[in-house]
């Protein structure tokens, strides 16, 4: 469970990042008309909260995750949490809905599930080992 786990906040680590630099230098080339109902004028602000809340966050819970930090369980719950409030919003203040907000609402809520869970710990000792060791 633990690599799902890992393998999720990474993907929701790289979207979110990734998306957020293409909305924020308009790679992407959404239209402005999708902001009507929002308060935004621009993507700018969308864009820095995406790679900062969401991705952000994924990235503070894999790296933890990673590193087998007491809290990484709690980061990567927050983490998934935030990813559903953002996908919510998301439709709600563009009332509009895709495929795409399926998927990373579900990846939100797959991420928050399996941090509840209780995950093997394995071998690891008191002592930090891996990467961030």
């Amino acid at each position: 469970m633990r690599k799902w786990l890992l393998a999720l906040l990474a993907f929701n680590a790289f979207s979110a990042v990734g998306g957020g630099i293409g909305v924020v230098g308009n790679a992407i080339g959404f239209p402005l008309t999708w902001l009507r109902y929002t308060p935004f004028h621009s993507y700018e602000i969308p864009g820095i909260i995406l790679i900062v809340a969401v991705g952000g966050s994924a990235s503070w819970a894999l790296v933890a995750l990673l590193c087998h930090v007491r809290s990484s369980r709690v980061l990567a719950g927050a983490s998934g949490i935030i990813m559903i409030g953002w996908i919510i919003s998301e439709v709600l203040l563009l009332h509009a809905f895709s495929f795409l907000h399926l998927l990373y609402f579900s990846t939100g809520v797959a991420v928050l599930v399996l941090a509840l869970l209780r995950l093997p710990q394995g071998a690891v000792s008191r002592r930090m080992r891996g990467p961030c060791a």
